[in-house]
């Protein structure tokens, strides 16, 4: 009983002497869905590949700062990431290219991280370190397609249903944020770098004859810039 009277104390003068800011920031992303096999296929006469790159998009976030000490805070955030990739796929015969499509998927996240972040620096001019996990939930996304096939080009977007769609709504992964920030009054302005490293595979097919499969994971690199507002103690 006296142990938990003790650890009472020590938890009460924790939060009157912690800080608690909140606060908002927008930001550009760039982000892919990176395939964990090689997705090409070659014959003598037939050589067809798959490639994927960068998708930008934008970014909004509020956010709950929770400051222990002078060097230690803990940060849970919710973000809307516009997310996505490029597809491009190609079938040459013969040394020429015979079907062509490149495809835009967009996918809008809300994404939630549970941040520890480590901070150094003087009263006003401070650099961060925030690192943990994140759980995301993708929110709705669309498909649009640039095809090529025999000379003939369609050009069309659709949104995806997820009834009958192959990606998982879920996904989770662990994120890494170096920043700097200054503080003015009550306010503290930073700027912000974030890569997000997907763990989930994002592909809900299942190919039972071939357990080279793709496995797609969710990428993502951030700059972002905002500002946060000091609630405690000063």
């Amino acid at each position: 009983m006296k142990f938990i009277s003790i650890l009472s104390i020590v938890f009460c003068c924790s939060v009157l002497n912690a800080q608690h800011s909140i606060g908002f920031k927008f930001g550009g992303i760039n982000s892919k869905i990176y395939q964990s096999s090689v997705n090409s296929i070659k014959t003598e006469r037939l050589y067809e590949t798959i490639e994927n790159s960068f998708y930008s998009g934008l970014a909004f976030g509020l956010i709950y700062n929770y400051r222990f000490s002078k060097l230690f805070s803990i940060q849970p955030e919710i973000n809307y990431m516009q997310m996505g990739t490029w597809y491009e796929f190609k079938a040459i015969l013969n040394n020429d290219t015979v079907f062509y499509i490149s495809q835009k998927l967009r996918l809008n996240y809300l994404m939630i991280p549970i941040l520890a972040k480590f901070s150094v620096g003087n009263k006003n001019l401070k650099g961060h370190l925030a690192i943990g996990p994140y759980l995301g939930v993708l929110l709705n996304g669309s498909a649009k397609n640039y095809a090529n096939w025999f000379g003939t080009y369609t050009n069309e977007e659709k949104p995806i249903d997820f009834d009958k769609a192959t990606i998982s709504r879920l996904d989770y992964g662990l994120v890494f944020s170096p920043s700097v920030s200054y503080k003015f009054g009550l306010a503290e302005l930073f700027l912000e770098y974030r890569f997000m490293f997907g763990l989930h595979n994002l592909s809900t097919f299942q190919d039972k004859s071939s357990i080279n499969s793709p496995k797609p994971y969710n990428r993502m690199h951030q700059i972002s810039i905002g500002l946060l507002f000091n609630l405690g103690k000063k």
